[in-house]
This record gives structure tokens, sequence and C-alpha cells, in this order.
């Protein structure tokens, strides 16, 4: 919930109202996010349409990465520092759901739960495939529990990758 909600906007409602119906703040693209979640979780994998490392990525607390030659990883890497926006936190670019790299600030590290809670919100909605680019609030809870960042979701149609995303 705190992905898609702060830490700080739940204790206010909970305060003003105890027993509050949270999907009233959710809505549907809410519950979509849960519910691919709580489906990415689920231990019988071999019977669910996703694949078999996203489960295997939330058991081992670790995001699952595709397999590139150094030499290929360490040309995406420089790509995306060539391009790096002092303004941004992070820059991150998934294939098929999984990570290829990321960058960021020495000084502010990008917690494993918080990615792979961007890889979840970013795989649930197909609303962000059929858009241009989008921004987007998120909560990364590690990152920050009281307040949200605005993540650019992109995905590559126009290259001929349509499971080729950048935030």
């Amino acid at each position: 919930l705190v992905s898609i909600l702060t830490r700080k906007g739940l204790e206010q409602v909970f305060k003003r109202r105890h027993g509050f119906d949270l999907r009233n703040l959710l809505g549907s693209s809410g519950e979509q996010v849960l519910s691919s979640l709580a489906g990415s979780m689920d231990a019988d994998k071999y019977c669910s349409s996703l694949p078999i490392h996203t489960s295997l990525s939330f058991v081992l607390g670790a995001p699952s990465c595709v397999r590139l030659p150094v030499a290929t990883r360490n040309e995406v890497n420089k790509a995306l520092l060539a391009v790096r926006n002092p303004h941004l936190i992070y820059a991150v670019l998934l294939a098929r759901g999984q990570l290829v790299q990321f960058v960021r600030p020495r000084k502010s590290p990008l917690w494993a739960e918080d990615l792979l809670l961007l890889i979840n919100f970013v795989n649930s909605s197909s609303s962000f495939r059929e858009s241009e680019g989008t921004w987007t609030p998120v909560c990364l809870p590690l990152f920050s529990p009281d307040a949200n960042v605005f993540a650019y979701i992109a995905f590559f149609h126009k290259h001929g990758a349509p499971d080729v995303c950048l935030l």
C-alpha cells in the first residue's frame, strides 16, 4: 500500500476514520497494482500467467536481471550516465519486466524492495504501455515513506521494443 499511498497519508486517514475502506483511495489502478503484486508472490507460479522470475524476485528480495555480456552492460550504463539529469534521482531501464541497468547518485541508494515495487507498478498497468510517456507519483517506502517521487515511465514502441521501459 505504501508504494501507492504515502505512510503519512495512510496515518492521517486512519486517525480520522479507523474503519476507512482504502479501496476508495486506491481506485481501480491501485487494485490492479496490488493484485499484480500479490500474484507475483504466489507460490504456485506454474499456474500463473506471470513468469517464474517474478516470483523468485520477491522471495529472494532481489530484482531479476536481464543477462547481458559485460561489455554490453557497460555500454548501457555509459548511455544512461551520458544523459543523466542532476534534477533526477534514478534512471532505471527494464526489459520484459526485468532489470537491465540503473544509475543513481552515490548518496541515494535504490533499495531492492523499492525497485521491486517500482517494477511491479510499471508492469501492472497496461496504460503505461499504451501512452507516449507518463509522469506518475509513486512512493518508494525505503527511500522516503512519507513522500511521493514522480516517475516518468516510457516504453519504446517506436524502436521495435514494446517491452523496454525507461523510468
